[in-house]
């Protein structure tokens, strides 16, 4: 089947490395699904996912019969799924995230109560050779670093997924963009969605990317020498735009197996300026900022829901001894006292469009 017969598909937000010009036939097989690859199916039921991101970042409902172009992925999501690529070639498979990031639900939070959303496998998608495609081989390339200056660099962490990273994320963007401060950010680790990234960038951040642009569909289950090479190779990208400070957010908490590699590597460490934790209460704060510590980071600040409350922003400061921001206070020089920086005296940054 030609991919020009696929009426109407819609095509997952994952799926945006790949030029539709690439996209030639579809074709079942019998091999064994790998991460990466383009898959076609048509939806057998609406479950969680009752929409997908498009390639444009746009949230398209899907229905019933809808044709689907995912990329088969692994997915960790404490509040959601835990789901794996097929380990044989499918009948019927999951949609996993927003992204379109497909593959086998092992198990759920419970109390999430909706099934996962089911489609029919139709097959592979794959270029003028016949050869099925895959996002990997269609990954940004490090660029060579031509600039001396280098910016500082924050990461964000948290004790959980949604605990208030991207928030917080989004909201230092404005901060240091507000105080004259040019700014890029980007994910590391998580599972493909674009509303993240855009939030950063419409807070003020110069250039936006994610572990997506990379080549892959989620960062669950990959190598510290994968995890590495997405750190250098956005890293390298951001320079481009000389920015002062650099935000890179990891996705969910400090436990999970990719954030906990990360952060005790000794070259990733030596990367980071200062890190913003976020949690939901007092209690991860505290612990959290004390193993974060433990491993060498110097915690500016403590963010995310436990904002919500200011009793528990009370009990943060009691417990941690470190400055506790809500989104307002990041965004109107919070931050920046916590940095220990002023305002720059320099013209205002210019927003540019991200080249995604």
């Amino acid at each position: 089947m030609a991919v020009s017969e696929l009426k109407g598909a819609k095509y997952g937000f994952v799926t945006h490395g790949v030029a539709k010009s690439e996209m030639h036939s579809v074709r079942n097989s019998n091999d064994t699904p790998q991460v990466g690859e383009l898959v076609v199916g048509k939806i057998l039921s609406i479950g969680k996912h009752t929409a997908v991101e498009n390639r444009e970042s746009r949230r398209t409902s899907i229905f019933i019969g809808d044709v689907l172009v995912g990329v088969f992925g692994n997915r960790y999501a404490t509040d959601q799924y835990e789901a794996y690529v097929p380990a044989s070639n499918p009948e019927i498979y999951d949609v996993v995230s927003i992204g379109g990031v497909c593959g086998h639900v092992a198990s759920k939070n419970e109390l999430l109560q909706e099934e996962p959303t089911k489609v029919q496998m139709i097959g592979y998608v794959c270029d003028a050779a016949g050869k099925r495609l895959n996002i990997r081989d269609h990954r940004i390339q490090p660029r060579p670093i031509t600039t001396a200056k280098k910016p500082k660099t924050i990461v964000v962490v948290g004790a959980s997924m949604n605990s208030g990273k991207t928030t917080t994320v989004a909201n230092a963007v404005r901060g240091l963009t507000n105080a004259g401060y040019r700014v890029c950010a980007a994910k590391i680790t998580g599972t493909a969605c674009s509303k993240d990234t855009w939030l950063m960038h419409d807070a003020g951040a110069l250039d936006i990317r994610d572990f997506s642009d990379c080549g892959h569909p989620s960062t669950y289950m990959i190598s510290l020498d994968e995890l590495l090479d997405v750190h250098r190779t956005l890293y390298s990208h951001l320079l481009e735009h000389e920015p002062d400070y650099v935000l890179f957010e990891i996705a969910d908490g400090i436990f999970e197996r990719e954030t906990a590699m990360l952060l005790r590597d000794a070259a990733f460490k030596t990367s980071v300026d200062h890190v913003l934790f976020t949690g939901a209460d007092a209690l991860a704060a505290e612990s959290g900022t004390r193993i974060l510590k433990s491993l060498g980071f110097r915690v500016a600040a403590i963010g995310g829901l436990v904002t919500c409350s200011k009793l528990g922003m009370q009990e943060v400061v009691s417990a941690t001894n470190l400055p506790c921001l809500n989104s307002e206070m990041l965004c109107t020089g919070g931050l920046l006292t916590a940095l220990g920086i002023g305002v720059k005296e320099d013209e205002p940054a210019v927003l540019a469009r991200p080249t995604r």
